[in-house]
């Protein structure tokens, strides 16, 4: 969690005690998702997921090892000195169940987590008539089912732009717009960025629900503003 800006406000009551706080999450570095500069390492959630899952989770999830994603071999770094990533999985999952996600909650995130790493190994090649198509169909199969969405509905939504035009009263005209490889990643890539900035922003909003469940009436609050420690990257981007 320390690659996003946030603020942190704890709460405290009448006689100094501590009764509450509340997350704000203002950042999340997105490009992290996506891509990593050479000898650096994504989220953790991605390693720990692969070294820690279940058997039966990485049947339901295609998981394999790391440098079999897109997302997570472009730095060829896969494994921190000192960190246990299965046992980093353990911890992250009794805390899930500390704050009160339910089992399909957090089933719901892994498999979010999951279609993520499946949708970065979507690969796109020219079909020769300025467009695009799928050139791997099984990541594409697996991320949208991981996702729960059409996999035709998900492919042509990366391989097409959507342009709706209308003037005056006139009906509005829809156009899709073939992309052409290099755009048809962008876009994946974008989604990617997308998906998992929002389940993020719902796990903080989780977050501040179990820190609010037994909250009592404050009076102060010390505030901390974390927005310092992030990089210059080579390739960056929302």
């Amino acid at each position: 969690g320390s690659r996003f800006g946030k603020y942190f406000g704890i709460q405290y009551d009448k006689v100094g005690d501590h009764c509450g706080g509340k997350i704000t999450n203002y950042l999340l570095e997105k490009s992290r998702v996506v891509y990593q500069t050479p000898g650096e390492r994504g989220f953790h959630v991605f390693y720990q997921l692969l070294a820690g899952a279940s058997g039966q989770e990485q049947q339901e999830y295609g998981l394999a090892s790391p440098e079999n994603y897109h997302y997570l071999n472009q730095s060829g770094c896969y494994t921190v000195d000192g960190v246990d990533d299965a046992a980093e999985y353990r911890d992250m999952r009794n805390a899930m169940n500390i704050i009160g996600l339910s089992p399909e909650e957090q089933a719901s995130i892994f498999r979010i987590i999951a279609g993520i790493l499946h949708l970065g190994n979507v690969t796109f090649v020219d079909d020769g008539k300025s467009g695009s198509r799928v050139g791997d169909q099984n990541a594409i199969d697996w991320a949208s089912s991981l996702l729960q969405v059409d996999g035709m509905t998900l492919a042509n939504s990366l391989m097409f732009r959507v342009i709706n035009t209308s003037s005056g009263g006139a009906r509005k005209t829809t156009y899709h717009v073939p992309q052409n490889p290099q755009q048809a990643a962008a876009a994946r890539d974008s989604l990617s960025k997308t998906v998992y900035d929002r389940m993020f922003s719902w796990l903080v909003e989780r977050v501040n629900i179990a820190l609010s469940l037994h909250q009592a009436p404050y009076q102060n609050v010390i505030g901390i503003l974390d927005i310092f420690g992030f990089e210059i990257f080579e390739r960056n981007g929302f």
